[in-house]
Formats: structure tokens, sequence, C-alpha cells
């Protein structure tokens, strides 16, 4: 069973914050004109990464970037948003990914989690969602399908940019501030204040 990390959560604006820290001012100021030099995931990697062909079957990571350039950053066991560069590139925390198999395929059912996959990204089981990090290791929730609709994401692709819904909670969707350094959160407000539009990168 997984344990899960008293985050605490607030109310802000349509979203349910993870936890309010501050990250150093060290860590940068955002740079508009950094475009970052990897390259998106294409549509085939994409497909792969939902429905897992082959015989290897290990979490996949990816850098998960807001349109604003924000990336995750994991601060006190919470996740926050801000701009990470140059040599404090190597703070980003990636996002881990396996395929939920119990889901429509079609809409790539994707278990998420952070730590190389020991940790989950949770919705919660309120009423309401609240975005959390749950020691969960992401193979025993692939293998374990009941347990793992709570941490999963549905991904869509608008042809530049993803969006992450939750699967126990449709609707509500990944978010991140317009302002640096907040948590990364949940909102049922797409296109308002919320930033939910996200490049995946490889």
């Amino acid at each position: 069973m997984s344990r899960k990390h008293s985050l605490g959560a607030c109310r802000d604006r349509g979203s349910l914050i993870l936890r309010c820290t501050k990250v150093p001012e060290s860590l940068g100021t955002p740079n508009t004109s950094d475009t970052t030099s990897s390259t998106p995931t294409t549509e085939s990697t994409r497909e792969e990464s939902a429905t897992w062909t082959g015989s290897k079957k290990v979490p996949r990571h990816y850098r998960v970037r807001d349109i604003e350039h924000k990336a995750f950053y994991l601060k006190d066991n919470s996740l926050v948003a801000v701009p990470l560069q140059g040599e404090h590139a190597t703070q980003e925390e990636k996002i881990s990914v396996v395929p939920n198999r119990s889901l429509d395929r079609s809409r790539f059912p994707l278990i998420m989690g952070i730590k190389g996959g020991i940790q989950g990204l949770s919705c919660g089981t309120s009423d309401q969602p609240k975005l959390q990090l749950e020691d969960a290791k992401l193979m025993e929730l692939f293998e374990k399908d009941d347990d793992a609709k709570r941490f999963t994401f549905f991904k869509s692709y608008n042809g530049n940019t993803h969006k992450f819904e939750s699967a126990a909670y449709p609707g509500w969707f990944i978010c991140t501030s317009a302002q640096l350094n907040e948590p990364i959160t949940l909102t049922n407000q797409p296109g308002n204040a919320a930033i939910t539009d996200f490049h995946f990168l490889s």
C-alpha cells in the first residue's frame, strides 16, 4: 500500500495547490528565448509510451515544461514550477510514466510519477482531487490496475503541446501558475489563469 505525503492544500482560482513553497532566487529567472535544444516526442513515441510495445518494461522518463518554459522542481516533497537554466538545469525533476492498461488506449492513459518511478503523482481519494505525492512504485501500479487510477492522467495532444487530465476526476487538469516558483496544481478551469498546456520532452 502506498504512503501519502502530507502536503497541505488550499483553494486558489479554481486550483487545488500541492504546497505553498518558495525556491531560492538563485535558481534563475525566466528566459523567454529559451526554446530548449531537446526535441519534443514524436507521435510514434507518444503512442509507444501509451501502449508500451516491446519486451523491456521499465518507466519512461520525460521533462515536462509549461508553455512559459518553467520546469518541474522538487522542493521539500513538493513539486513547483521554476525556470531552471544553466547550472541549475540538473535540478529538474523528470516525470516517469508507464501506461495504464485497463483504460482506453486511444486516450493515452499514463500512470505518472517522479524519482525514477518510485513515487506516484496522485489525485487522492477525496470528493475533490488534491494533487499529492505518494510512495508508490509505478511498476507495481502497472501490475495492479485497480490501484492505479488516481495516479493516471489522460494525455491529449493538439499538435504543439499536451494536456494531462485526471482519470479519476474528469475535467481536472495538471497545471502551473503564471507566477514563478508556485506549486504544481490541479484545476477544473483550463484556459483561465492556470497554465494547462505543456511540452513533453524526451
